[in-house]
């Protein structure tokens, strides 16, 4: 008997588990009020994931750590036994309501999933972090030859609550500096010891798996990503074969029709356009359809008048840009699959063709 319910109750922890990890990720909605244009990290961070500035910590010692996507709490009475959390977070696309003909798709929730850290393991990093006097690094405005002009790059924020003192350092695109710079070196080896001593980077891509599937995300507030469902990801593994072929001819279809564009430059010429189009070539190598790209699409939201003369102007270039492209005879490649390509134009009116197939 005694048996029977040790199993029963088994199953119910096993379910509540499993109820608690489907229901722990937390969504706060994005507002214009509290972004990185008009707000403290502070601010932020208490805001969408009601984390407290250190500054009002009840902690003696409190020891944040931010990188992309994610922010570590250590927290303590004596600087010796610690406590802490990861919070991994993204921000998730929301979908709008459908208004008129325009799909509005641009606003997000922050995502967010706190994740307990081992006492052991916080109690290893949060003694480190003092020990090693690591909020006596200057910040980077203070560091000399700090480089700021790099793009597209991530920065490290550290807060510090050490007893009454409270300490602020940030570092700006940290991967992109020369370790000849001051203090770039021992920055480096105090992030390289955080994310292997508490598996940081272990603890994020168990998130981004976790992710609800057939959703958009957008990491770091601009590098967009996508999660596919299981039925995507098994088409995905099908239609591999054609993705292959088409990879495999890419150049050779490429320089062949920038060939056969330059024997037509008069008409080209004329060409007045500046929207993206879609072109599609059948399997007989003929241009079949030629389509404005979505987010060109004419839309009666932006004023009747408007809508008009894009409309017109749109069937223009679809007629022009058919005229050059049916005398591209793609036929000696006997193409085993449709080809598409991407028509766009410069602010002189240069034409660039693409690829845009992910491949």
């Amino acid at each position: 008997m005694n048996f029977h319910k040790l199993i029963l109750t088994s199953i119910i922890v096993l379910l509540s588990i499993e109820v608690k990890s489907q229901n722990q990720f937390q969504r706060k909605r994005i507002s214009e009020t509290f972004s990185s244009k008009n707000s403290s990290p502070n601010e932020i961070n208490q805001y969408y994931f009601s984390l407290d500035s250190l500054n009002s910590s009840s902690w003696e010692y409190h020891l944040r750590f931010e990188k992309s996507g994610q922010i570590v709490d250590l927290y303590s009475q004596d600087g010796i036994e610690f406590k802490g959390q990861i919070l991994n977070h993204i921000q998730e696309e929301i979908i709008g309501e459908k208004k008129g003909d325009n799909r509005d798709s641009t606003s997000y929730n922050y995502l967010y999933l706190i994740e307990e850290i081992q006492d052991d393991l916080a109690s290893k990093t949060g003694q480190l972090l003092i020990n090693e006097n690591t909020y006596t690094i200057p910040t980077d405005s203070l560091i000399e030859n700090w480089n700021f002009d790099s793009l597209h790059c991530t920065s490290l924020q550290f807060d510090y609550k050490i007893k009454t003192k409270y300490y602020s350092k940030a570092y700006a695109c940290l991967k992109n500096q020369k370790d000849s710079v001051d203090f770039v070196i021992d920055i480096k080896n105090i992030e390289s010891k955080l994310i292997t001593t508490l598996k940081i980077g272990e603890s994020h891509r168990n998130f981004l798996d976790s992710l609800p599937k057939g959703k958009y995300y957008l990491i770091d507030g601009w590098i967009s990503m996508y999660t596919m469902t299981n039925e995507e990801k098994q088409f995905w593994k099908m239609d591999k074969p054609r993705r292959d072929y088409l990879k495999s001819i890419k150049d050779s279809l490429d320089n062949f029709i920038e060939i056969e564009l330059n024997k037509q430059e008069k008409i080209i010429k004329d060409i007045d356009c500046f929207e993206d189009y879609r072109l599609i070539f059948n399997e007989k190598g003929k241009l079949v359809k030629v389509k404005v790209a979505q987010y060109y699409k004419p839309k009666l939201s932006d004023g009747f008048a408007y809508y008009i003369e894009d409309s017109r102007e749109i069937r223009k270039c679809k007629k022009i840009i058919k005229k050059v492209f049916r005398e591209i005879n793609l036929s000696s490649f006997n193409l085993k699959y449709k080809v598409n390509r991407t028509l766009s134009f410069d602010l002189n009116g240069e034409i660039d063709l693409r690829d845009d197939t992910v491949y």
